[in-house]
């Protein structure tokens, strides 16, 4: 639900006043609030927008959608629509024009500015709408392929899980978009964060991986997820190791060497309950 509050950041203290002119007038039936507030307000309220579970968007800065086309038009319709771009290609779908869309790549982030202003103009009678597009859907029209990669994310317990679920979302990749992320828990009961991303079938998951680890300050550590069954724990890449523990012949209680060993605290290793096997009559090994 809309809070009802927006927040405006201003080139200078004149701009301030200015707009503090403007309080209790009326925005349309409503009379608006206009107030001052402190950077750190500012930062702390505009922190809660961010923390939103929607995906992060990662989009071209060279390419714009247009929708709503009329049934029937051509690559020069398009470009005789955006005249005031420099464009490089015009990208119907597979379905051709009939599905009404077209993304354009453009030559700069200027050419997209002016293009963007071409939003609701009409071309052959219909109001076509130009967004930006997100990386990911300009790579499945050129025909690239695409795959998804998890990461399970532990984050330092010295900062908030939330903070860095989006630091690790803000991290630019070409050919990456990162999904809405969701916290769980490890099988060491530790609060993690398992983050999905749709990536360019030429990017490698230890590449991405790495670029994750550099948030030193926010993450402990970074393992991918190859389980995709996995929901609700942090199944890593792991192994499982069988080993055989012969006690010392002066040792009477085998149960109590077996619960030595599982006390052995080691970051990564998980112990089963083990089992005690009966070698001869009066000597057992401990199976782990």
């Amino acid at each position: 639900k809309p809070s009802g509050n927006a927040f405006a950041h201003f080139e200078s203290k004149a701009d301030t006043e200015k707009a503090k002119a403007h309080n209790r007038e009326n925005l349309r039936e409503r009379f608006v609030i206009v107030e001052e507030i402190e950077e750190q307000d500012f930062i702390k309220e505009t922190k809660k927008d961010r923390k939103s579970n929607q995906p992060s968007k990662n989009y071209s800065s060279s390419h714009v959608k247009l929708t709503s086309l009329p049934r029937k038009y051509s690559e020069l319709d398009i470009r005789n629509f955006l005249k005031n771009c420099a464009i490089k290609k015009v990208i119907i779908n597979s379905s051709g024009n009939s599905s009404g869309e077209a993304i354009v790549e453009v030559e700069s982030s200027d050419d997209q500015a002016r293009a963007l202003i071409c939003h609701n103009s009409t071309l052959g009678g219909r109001m076509v709408a130009v967004d930006k597009v997100e990386k990911m859907e300009v790579s499945k029209l050129k025909g690239e392929k695409i795959k998804t990669i998890k990461f399970c994310v532990e984050p330092k317990s010295t900062v908030d899980g939330d903070d860095v679920l989006e630091e690790c979302k803000e991290i630019e990749i070409d050919g990456v978009t990162w999904g809405s992320g969701n916290f769980t828990q490890s099988v060491d009961k530790k609060s993690v964060i398992e983050l999905e991303c749709t990536v360019r079938d030429d990017l490698e998951a230890e590449d991405i991986k790495r670029e994750i680890e550099k948030l030193a300050d926010f993450v402990e550590r970074v393992e991918i997820l190859r389980n995709e069954k996995c929901k609700t724990s942090f199944i890593l890449d792991k192994m499982a190791f069988t080993f055989d523990v012969k006690p010392w012949d002066n040792v009477s209680n085998t149960e109590e060497v077996l619960e030595d060993c599982k006390d052995v605290d080691i970051k990564g290793v998980i112990w089963d309950k083990g089992e005690i096997i009966p070698v001869s009559d009066s000597k057992s090994k401990i199976k782990l």
